[in-house]
């Protein structure tokens, strides 16, 4: 099956999104003179239950509806429902939370200077809807009227390194030095010198800070795990990065993010019956439904047959629609669930012209090995020497691929 635009990860973005998160955990509202957009009010219609919520959540998240109807051109009321409706699609996955979050900022959208807390919440959710240009935009926009705005050139530094410019990427991370906290600097710099040479170095860097330095912020500790746990897989010390991963989930049991990162972890590590605990029984979201499906593989369960389903259904939809947001995920799902190397190929191809992080490279070689497409193989292969990836899954999938021509 091939991609037509016609009818017919997984730890993706855990850092990035704990980057941002982190961020606007010890950060408030920034600005305080706001345009007046064009705007439509909002009606009772659009103020949808999310049944996931706690009935604390579900009340504050209604109350900021109620004040974004009666107050439509107000940009702090729009922040604020936004900046909320955010970081509980960011625990939670729920894609309907971050349409939420991206229809209040819409009248921003006709206006030529958007308030700056509108642009950096606007680029944090078109990050997450992988429509990165455009996020980079609103944060170069940010940057350009405050080159010190340490949120836009966090947010700035993790979109590039998505995006395989690291090295760029590090000079945003040098640049927020004197303004943020030292567990965040100390996990940016970290971030982006293990993409570019220095990954062990950044790794003894980061745990010292982590044993040393006592955040206040929950958000700021998650956001150095994740980076730890996904810097220690690359290098291969699977007991560090099963141990920061652990801790990261037991931080926040009910983060979707923690809890696919863990799990994806534990299946490579072939623990699949913890993975299967860790992700419980809930996978509504492509990266859970994905993680179930490749925990139950060779299963018959219902279980397995209905996450498996969905899939198939969500696949067909985003054809249709011609959104590609979840190619990583689609790629794995077709090479080890369909066995079909051609579709796994073509949407690892369309990932890899969006982002370009370690695990998308791993992804790619793996669709391309099936094929005997050693030309993309070795295009891989110089990406990563150029840039002074050290990856040894990669490594060791590059190695295989060679051996079978």
């Amino acid at each position: 099956m091939g991609l037509h635009p016609t009818r017919s990860t997984i730890r993706r973005g855990v850092i990035v999104l704990l980057a941002s998160f982190a961020m606007q955990a010890a950060s408030g509202v920034m600005g305080t003179a706001f345009a007046h957009p064009r705007s439509q009010p909002a009606t009772p219609d659009s103020r949808t239950v999310f049944p996931a919520l706690s009935s604390e959540e579900t009340a504050k998240l209604e109350a900021l509806q109620h004040d974004k109807a009666d107050s439509p051109e107000d940009a702090a009321v729009s922040i604020a429902l936004a900046r909320y409706a955010v970081g509980l699609a960011r625990r939670d996955g729920n894609t309907n939370l971050l349409k939420l979050a991206g229809k209040t900022l819409e009248p921003w959208d006709h206006v030529d200077e958007p308030p700056t807390d509108i642009l950096i919440i606007r680029a944090n959710v078109r990050q997450i809807d992988h429509r990165f240009d455009t996020a980079l935009a609103d944060l170069d926009k940010v940057i350009a009227r405050e080159p010190k705005n340490p949120q836009a050139r966090l947010s700035r530094a993790f979109v590039l390194a998505t995006t395989g410019k690291a090295r760029d990427a590090a000079r945003d991370c040098a640049r927020i030095l004197p303004n943020v906290s030292l567990i965040i600097r100390e996990t940016c710099a970290a971030r982006m010198l293990s993409l570019s040479g220095r990954a062990r170095k950044s790794l003894e860097r980061l745990e010292a800070s982590l044993q040393v330095i006592r955040s206040n912020s929950p958000g700021e500790k998650a956001f150095a795990l994740s980076v730890a746990a996904e810097i220690a897989a690359r290098l291969g010390e699977a007991e560090k990065a099963d141990a920061f991963l652990a801790e990261l989930v037991a931080a926040d049991p009910r983060s979707v993010y923690a809890r696919a990162a863990y799990a994806d972890f534990l299946i490579d590590q072939g623990r699949i019956a913890q993975a299967r605990k860790i992700l419980g029984d809930e996978p509504h979201t492509e990266v859970m439904l994905l993680l179930r499906t490749l925990a139950s593989a060779g299963d018959a369960d219902d279980a397995a047959h209905l996450a498996a389903s969905k899939i198939n259904s969500r696949m067909a939809d985003d054809i249709v629609r011609g959104d590609y947001s979840h190619a990583r995920e689609y790629a794995r799902y077709a090479l080890a669930i369909l066995e079909d190397p051609q579709t796994a190929f073509d949407y690892a191809q369309r990932n890899w012209s969006a982002q370009k992080e370690p695990v998308d490279a791993r992804i790619l070689v793996d669709a391309a090995a099936a094929l005997g497409n050693m030309g993309v193989v070795e295009e891989v292969a110089a990406w990563a020497k150029a840039a002074g990836l050290e990856d040894m899954a990669l490594d060791a999938r590059l190695i295989a691929a060679r051996q079978e021509t």
